[in-house]
């Protein structure tokens, strides 16, 4: 899918920043629901915490996260095929890591970008 140049782009990590700020809690795997739409480059990603609806993602960002090892996939199932990306340990860690802010601890950073992502205020 990638041109396996093991870069990420802006948009990845903004693919990477939606991912992250709807984990649960600090577990290996948070799936998405993931449909490839025919004939185009994109595909949805679903994911009960997200805001709204669906996403539409770009494939080759999805292939160059997984190409750094922040997101993983699982075989096809289902009706209709879909697969579930899955981002790991290594991509929850990279997140926090990029949006550490000094003078606040890890717990409070991490809830402040997971609010502001859902579009509300942090307490």
């Amino acid at each position: 899918m990638s041109q396996g140049n093991g870069k990420l782009r802006t948009e990845d990590l903004e693919l990477l920043d939606m991912l992250a700020a709807a984990a649960i809690d600090d577990t290996d795997f948070v799936p998405f629901e993931y449909r490839p739409l025919d004939g185009w480059p994109f595909a949805w990603l679903v994911h009960p915490r997200l805001v709204g609806e669906a996403r539409v993602v770009d494939l080759e960002s999805l292939a160059r996260l997984e190409e750094a090892g922040c997101v993983a996939f699982t075989s096809d199932d289902g009706e209709p095929p879909c697969r579930h990306a899955m981002l790991t340990r290594d991509g929850l860690t990279r997140y926090r890591r990029r949006h550490q802010q000094p003078g606040l601890n890890q717990e409070h950073a991490w809830q402040a970008d997971a609010a502001a992502h859902a579009g509300s205020n942090p307490v």
